[in-house]
């Protein structure tokens, strides 16, 4: 083959893949995005803080543990699904990290809790603390293995010493 024609073609596919990339890329999600997250909080029906304790093979259906409920009735233990019933997730659906810890907006429909990337969903992060609604309830505190066993060495100390004490008195 020509060797110069063969330097313009490649140079013409260089120059278009470049173009391309450089195009503004379009959102892909088929949904209305959400608003301000605190306006989103004064609307919605649901909304908790809850850490994701198990997914799917796919990630878009996740069981929380709810820590808080700023709005609704939950229990202890949800699930939130996808926009699809399905074995994979659909394309505006969120896919969920075990162990990380959201606040959740999601929707009702079809009797299940619904969310995709076009809620007000987001990570948990400390500021989001201060959009808690008045009479929201804040997350109970949990306390770490290490005190509670020194809690418990010291009650099984004090024991002894009573007992100690009792049988040194007679």
């Amino acid at each position: 083959m020509n060797t110069p024609l063969l330097r313009r073609r490649s140079a013409f596919v260089l120059a278009a893949s470049a173009g391309w990339l450089l195009l503004p890329s379009t959102a892909t999600a088929d949904c209305t995005l959400a608003g301000p997250i605190q306006q989103e909080i004064s609307q919605a029906e649901v909304v908790f803080v809850g850490t994701v304790s198990a997914t799917d093979a796919g990630g878009s259906v996740a069981t929380f543990e709810v820590e808080e409920v700023w709005r609704g009735s939950l229990g202890e233990a949800v699930e939130v699904r996808g926009s699809l019933d399905g074995d994979r997730p659909g394309e505006d659906d969120r896919i969920w990290t075990v162990g990380k810890r959201y606040l959740v907006l999601p929707v009702q429909f079809d009797g299940a809790l619904r969310d995709n990337i076009c809620t007000a969903t987001t990570e948990w992060r400390p500021e989001l603390a201060e959009l808690r609604p008045p009479g929201a309830p804040a997350a109970k505190a949990e306390l770490p293995g290490a005190v509670l066993l020194a809690a418990a060495v010291l009650v099984v100390l004090g024991v002894v010493g009573v007992f100690a004490l009792r049988r040194g008195s007679r």
